[in-house]
């Protein structure tokens, strides 16, 4: 009976050990989290507060990577609703400096093109600023991109724990 017990008790410390840190590993790769930064951006010429995603500690990934991993549809729908809004506001910023190009360099219309002109590339510049302001700030707050983070890493916990 001592023999069975002691057997019993070396596969449990050889395996159970080996299993406990197979789960701590897998959390550890799997686990988010969320960084804040503060830095200047040059283009907007103010400092800018954000956030950035990381998986198991140390890669960066994206944060609509960070959004379809944690089924957050709120941040999903962020995303894609700013995406489309970066290219409407590309697509007329183009447009609009294209046109502004034809009227400055045709040489039909003398001067008054040169001022004609200028308008639309003030525009296209004023829409690229604003596709640029999208991509500098955050998705959404720090506090909710953490508190997602955080419920996704104790529902991990939990799945392991299973």
């Amino acid at each position: 009976m001592h023999r069975y017990l002691s057997l019993l008790l070396f596969i449990y410390l050889v395996f159970g050990q080996s299993f406990n840190q197979k789960t701590a590993r897998y959390y550890d790769k799997n686990k988010l989290s969320i960084i804040e930064y503060s830095k200047f951006n040059w283009r907007l010429f103010r400092k800018v507060n954000g956030w950035y995603p990381t998986i198991g500690g140390k890669k960066k990934i994206s944060a609509k990577e960070f959004f379809i991993i944690t089924n957050s549809n709120e941040g999903q729908r962020l995303i894609s609703q700013n995406e489309k809004i970066i290219i409407k506001n590309m697509t007329m910023a183009t447009v609009s400096s294209v046109t502004g190009g034809v009227l400055i360099l045709t040489p039909a219309t003398g001067k008054w093109g040169v001022y004609l002109g200028l308008g639309p590339m003030i525009i296209s510049q004023w829409l690229m600023f604003k596709a640029h302001r999208i991509t500098a700030e955050p998705i959404m707050p720090y506090d909710s991109a953490k508190n997602i983070a955080d419920k996704y890493n104790e529902n991990l916990r939990l799945k392991i724990k299973d």
